[in-house]
């Protein structure tokens, strides 16, 4: 073979190569877009499963009396089928924050039980307070008592509220609170609850030794505020939700997830602090 034939031999298969190469590459992008459709196919179909008429379902389902109304105040981005609803707070011990998972079995978004309110103030932010009513109660277990969220007594007695949907129920750091609605007003409720057993030592943390001079035995002077902002992140394969109030509180709360059961955030933590602008 001369010299001349080599190189129209070679130039062939480097042509032929280039063409081949030109040819993966089409088939990549190709199946690249195919590829990228579908996934935004499949998130369009989560995002309609996931949408405001079901939240607003779930909001209202909190309420356990008529005439008030349970606004939706943002619907964060889901991480791992976990969604994050703000709301605002019709009335006190209502929850700001609220949490909603799939169910793996029956493929159908359920709420979980416990709920979160971050924030703390001793002014008054305006809303009704069932004591004023006569519809609200404080009481001590034990004299002297520091409850634990977990602790076997607290955990019994919130969740006798699931089986008689009666009132609602929350552990503070001293007492217990349960407040249900007069006869009237009172409608069809799904029960939750709001872990706010480290709210007294929250308390003084954020708004200095004046908490000292009030009751810790009763919720008067833990009113609450807006949530003015929210973010739902994951970092290092805990959950993580921060929520600023807007008399300047940081609320950080980092979980494993939730349980089996939809009852409870798993190794919750909250951490609280003033937010510095």
């Amino acid at each position: 073979m001369n010299s001349y034939s080599r190189n129209m031999f070679t130039t062939g298969v480097h042509t032929q190569m280039l063409a081949n190469m030109l040819k993966n590459a089409r088939n990549m992008i190709r199946y690249s877009l195919i590829i990228g459709f579908l996934m935004t196919l499949n998130s369009c179909s989560n995002s309609q499963q996931f949408d405001t008429k079901i939240v607003q379902g779930f909001a209202d389902n909190l309420l356990i009396a008529k005439g008030f109304n349970a606004k939706i105040s943002k619907i964060l981005p889901m991480i791992d089928d976990l969604g994050v609803v703000v709301l605002e707070q019709p009335y006190r011990e209502f929850p700001s924050i609220i949490l909603i998972k799939k169910d793996s079995q029956s493929n159908k978004w359920i709420r979980v039980f416990e709920c979160l309110s971050p924030g703390i103030q001793d002014n008054s932010s305006g809303l009704l307070d069932w004591h004023t009513k006569r519809c609200g109660v404080d009481f001590e277990l034990n004299k002297d008592s520091i409850y634990s969220f977990h602790g076997k007594i607290v955990t019994s007695l919130i969740e006798s509220s699931l089986d008689k949907k009666g009132g609602v129920i929350i552990a503070y750091q001293n007492f217990i609170h349960i407040n249900t609605s007069d006869s009237i007003e009172k409608k069809s409720f799904e029960p939750y609850t709001i872990d706010k057993t480290k709210y007294y030592d929250f308390a003084i943390s954020l708004l200095g030794d004046r908490y000292k001079g009030y009751s810790s035995k009763e919720c008067m002077m833990f009113d609450s505020p807006k949530v003015a902002d929210c973010r739902f992140e994951k970092e290092n394969g805990l959950y993580k939700i921060t929520a600023f109030t807007n008399n300047n509180q940081v609320w950080v709360y980092t979980f494993g997830g939730v349980d089996s059961n939809s009852k409870y955030l798993i190794n919750k933590k909250i951490e609280v602090k003033k937010h510095v602008s």
